[in-house]
Parts: C-alpha cells; structure tokens; sequence
C-alpha cells in the first residue's frame, strides 16, 4: 500500500473510510494481508466514537491484489479492506466482522503478535 490509499473498513467499528499513512509490521508478508499500520479516518457513520481526521491504527485483512496460494488456487477480492486496531487497550474496537477473511490470515496471531510488540 501507498501513502494516500484510501481504504474501506469492514467491521463493526463505524468507520466507512481511511487513508493510509505508515506501515508498522507485516505479519503476512506475501500478499499485504496482516499488515498492521496507521491511517487517519477520513468519514464515519452516525454514532461512531472516532472523529473525522483523528489517527488510528488498524489491521488489512482483504486485498484487491490477487493471490496465488501454495496449493495453485488463487483468490482475489473486489477492495481493499481492513478492521480497527486499539494498541493502547491492545483489543479490538468492534464485535463483528464483515465478509470473508482469507485463511492465511489467522486473527489471534495478529492480536498477540500486536500486543507483543506494542
């Protein structure tokens, strides 16, 4: 990802758009799936607790980039899509995700992974 790439959010956190800012890690390095990074929130939805250019930090989980699996598949998703990350509560600011998640990406690691290093 490029600085200024703008992002979609697919979980439960109310955050519609955000625009990239700096990688920290990437925990799948392959296919920029797990990368866990910052981006300042360009729009929201009604009764969000984040405001609009506030900084956050967040975790890729889907990418418009195709991927070709070790077992000769490949995948491909239509945007490229992330969740909201706390690293000060060291949690996650939503209950739900939406859509799927490739395989590759196993959540809990990235969770502890994120705790470990922050």
């Amino acid at each position: 990802m490029q600085y200024g790439t703008i992002i979609n959010f697919a979980d439960s956190s109310r955050v519609k758009y955000g625009s990239y800012i700096h990688s920290y890690i990437k925990i799948y390095n392959k296919f920029n799936v797990g990368v866990i990074f910052k981006f300042s929130v360009k729009e929201v939805k009604k009764y969000s607790n984040y405001t609009k250019g506030s900084l956050e930090y967040g975790i890729s989980i889907r990418n418009s980039k195709k991927m070709n699996r070790l077992d000769g598949s490949s995948i491909c998703f239509g945007k490229t899509e992330s969740i909201c990350y706390s690293l000060v509560e060291k949690s996650s600011k939503f209950n739900k995700i939406y859509g799927p998640i490739p395989f590759e990406l196993n959540i809990k690691s990235v969770y502890q992974l994120a705790s470990k290093i922050f």
